[in-house]
């Protein structure tokens, strides 16, 4: 099983604090994603020990976005109980840092290509070789980057020296004709008249190195400032459609209340409404009030008293032989036994004993 967390940035076209970059439109990622492999630190493991770390699992979905910047969707095997470690740290904050390892294939010290602080030279082509999960990246963008040969071993750049390195040996010997280039030639590229000190030039250059920390500064600023829109965007339309669905639900419950107190359906019922109509508050609602109030056993009872009491006084009306010839002595009885006793002795100036 793989866990993932949130994307991360892999490059981008910053310097970073061996003095170099790699241009991210630069990548060939068509190695990379034949066989996706996410280490750890750029370790890897020779099977000769059996502590030895092994891959953690892979990055996906790699993308570049208008500004050179890099980033993936890391995933973690969750069979490895160190892989599960490093995505614990990751999903709870201590780590937020990866690095990729690219096989540098063109290189450029054209000044078009380098940025203020920039010592080392723009890759400007590589081939992607692996991406790993660090601790401290090498990237002032909080992100890291590694060189590496085409035995996917990693070149040491630690102490900045690229001197060692092929490829940018003949890269070298060409960029030692800038040291040619009349300053003043420089000057106005930094806004300064011919007339400008070193320390003019200095103070300058300082300040647009400093802007452009700034300026990289405040793009890690902003990133990380839509991603907590866009996580806040996320949790209000949840809590919007509970909250809809939790008032919906407190609608369906008082209308059952009401339409079972007034008798229009039993409960059984109207969860069958509920069903039939998928939980619609105004398909029911208009069902039920197109249906009508049925009485209640005592309004039925009270109904059926009051007819009873009409009648007998209807029958009390009529004389003992006025009933008798209309048939009604049995229904007289009936409704009233002492009426009925009482017209039997009026007709008969007797007590009725129960033999006619």
């Amino acid at each position: 099983m793989l866990k993932t967390t949130k994307r991360y940035v892999v490059n981008s076209n910053a310097v970073n604090n061996y003095g170099f970059r790699v241009l991210s439109d630069g990548i060939d990622q068509s190695q990379y994603n034949n066989n996706k492999v996410m280490l750890w630190l750029h370790y890897r493991p020779t099977g000769s020990n059996k502590h030895e770390v092994l891959a953690l699992g892979y990055v996906d979905d790699l993308k570049i976005d208008k500004a050179g910047v890099m980033d993936g969707q890391p995933y973690f095997d969750d069979t490895d109980d160190f892989a599960k470690g490093i995505y614990n740290k990751y999903e709870n904050g201590t780590y937020n840092m990866f690095s990729l390892c690219a096989l540098p294939l063109e290189v450029s010290m054209e000044p078009a290509d380098m940025l203020p602080g920039q010592t080392g030279p723009t890759i400007t082509k590589s081939l992607l070789k692996e991406i790993s999960a660090v601790d401290i990246g090498g990237n002032p963008d909080a992100y890291g980057v590694e060189l590496c040969d085409e035995a996917g071993n990693l070149i040491k750049l630690s102490d900045g020296n690229f001197e060692t390195l092929d490829f940018i040996k003949t890269k070298n010997r060409e960029m030692a004709k800038l040291t040619t280039i009349a300053v003043a030639g420089l000057l106005p590229l930094i806004k300064l008249t011919d007339d400008a000190t070193e320390a003019d030039a200095i103070k300058k250059l300082t300040e647009l190195i400093q802007l452009a920390d700034a300026n990289n500064q405040e793009l890690i600023q902003l990133r990380d400032a839509k991603t907590t829109l866009t996580t806040d965007l996320e949790k209000a339309k949840t809590d919007l459609v509970n909250a809809a669905k939790a008032s919906a639900e407190i609608k369906l419950s008082d209308l059952k209340e009401i339409a079972t107190l007034q008798r229009k359906v039993t409960a059984a019922e109207f969860d069958e409404l509920v069903e039939l109509s998928d939980g619609s508050y105004d398909k029911i609602k208009k069902v039920i009030d197109k249906k009508v109030t049925n009485p209640s056993i005592k309004d039925a009872l009270s109904t059926k008293t009051t007819a009873k009491a009409g009648e007998l006084e209807n029958l009390l009306k009529l004389s003992y032989q006025e009933l008798d010839q209309k048939g009604l002595l049995i229904k007289l009885k009936d409704l009233s036994v002492d009426d009925f006793k009482a017209k039997y002795k009026e007709r008969y100036n007797k007590d009725y004993r129960g033999d006619h």
